[in-house]
């Protein structure tokens, strides 16, 4: 159950982030795939980090999804300095928060973070 409550922290955490970064005022409800995403990263990053255990998978793991965060990030923010506002536009907006959530959040359980004991 800690756990569970663990991946609800980080999704609240990442829906308040979210209202920091640049999101257009018609593509706000965009803040509920960042914290969707940084649930469901966190929990692949948890599979990830309690079944890989040799030392160069982990640390491939770790750089590509640090690759993808950066690289997300910084196709979200071209595109939002573009100022596009066609549907296709908004579109990839919404899947490029959500990735740079999930990618983010999967490199979480890597340093070791819990609630309570562990057993």
């Amino acid at each position: 159950m800690a756990e569970l409550s663990l991946t609800a922290i980080f999704g609240f955490v990442a829906f308040i982030i979210s209202w920091g970064i640049l999101v257009p005022a018609e593509a706000r409800a965009f803040n509920l795939l960042a914290a969707a995403g940084a649930m469901v990263g966190r929990s692949l990053g948890r599979i990830a980090a309690k079944n890989v255990k040799r030392p160069r998978a982990v640390m491939a793991l770790l750089l590509v999804a640090l690759l993808v965060f950066f690289a997300t990030l910084l196709s979200y923010l071209t595109l939002v300095q573009r100022g596009s506002a066609e549907v296709t536009d908004l579109v990839v907006l919404g899947g490029l928060l959500m990735i740079a959530f999930v990618s983010f959040a999967f490199l979480i359980p890597f340093t070791g973070a819990t609630l309570g004991s562990r057993r």
